[in-house]
């Protein structure tokens, strides 16, 4: 696998991803995020931007080793659909387990669409990279 574009692959993708993770949750649903969420405050972004690196190599990772997506539109879809369903089951998982979702069902399935929209962003921001990094 290539170093440099799992590396720009994983930037781009941490960039955006951390953007519209601040755009939805720290701005758009931030009152929300407090009467529905056991939230931190002040959050401790280190651990935030360490979780959008994460995710961002992740989706990297599958696209370049498995999918071979190298476009916008192609990295928002495939970053949306894997996104969806990864933070729905971890919502569900938490919803059963912990006490992080102090609104219920809804809380888990609106945050779950929140981060669906981090995922397409994240992923479109990969799929753009690699594309530009041919």
């Amino acid at each position: 696998m290539d170093t440099k574009k799992v590396l720009i692959g994983t930037a781009a993708g941490t960039i955006t991803s951390f953007i519209a993770g601040f755009l939805i949750f720290g701005f758009a649903l931030k009152d929300w995020m407090t009467e529905n969420l056991a939230s931190k405050e002040p959050p401790e972004f280190h651990w935030v931007i360490i979780s959008h690196v994460l995710f961002a190599f992740l989706v990297t990772y599958i696209f370049i080793k498995w999918a071979g997506i190298s476009t916008l539109t192609a990295g928002l879809k495939a970053g949306a659909l894997i996104g969806f369903f990864v933070c729905l089951g971890y919502n569900f998982v938490n919803l059963g387990s912990t006490e992080l979702f102090t609104g219920g069902i809804s809380a888990a399935i609106i945050d779950a669409l929140g981060g669906t929209i981090i995922w397409a962003a994240g992923g479109a921001g990969v799929g753009w990279a690699l594309g530009k990094s041919n």
